[in-house]
């Protein structure tokens, strides 16, 4: 099952989400966030992230910082709450977190144990 969550998989799954709570768009260029959500009021940003790394304390480590991809000697690129709205991460047991951006204090990673009361639970639709 890990190998259906990374990537473009996330994204689906955010994408299932979403679509029951309002309109989802998805960019044509590359940028900061993967999805825009529409609820009727606002349009927010999402950024989708899939997870599958543990600590040795058993605690879901999500990475948000950018490195270079097929560039390596582009530098780190730490994680800006004002890029999107929310972060939507999506485990390799599919627990779900919508996170505001803005209650982010980390940079680079950060353990979803300390995010536990944005834990998606399915059937509320809302």
């Amino acid at each position: 099952m890990k190998e259906l969550i990374k990537g473009k998989g996330a994204v689906g799954i955010a994408i299932s989400f979403f679509s029951l709570r309002g309109m989802v768009s998805i960019p044509l260029e590359p940028c900061d966030y993967n999805l825009l959500f529409d609820d009727g009021i606002k349009i927010h940003k999402i950024k989708v992230i899939s997870c599958s790394f543990k600590s040795p304390y058993g605690a879901y480590m999500v990475s948000i910082r950018t490195m270079g991809g097929n560039m390596p000697h582009l530098k780190a690129k730490v994680f800006d709450e004002t890029s999107c709205d929310f972060v939507f991460v999506v485990t390799d047991a599919l627990d779900m977190f919508n996170i505001p951006s803005d209650c982010i204090t980390a940079k680079r990673q950060f353990s979803l144990n300390v995010y536990a009361e944005y834990r998606v639970i399915l059937g509320d639709v809302v």
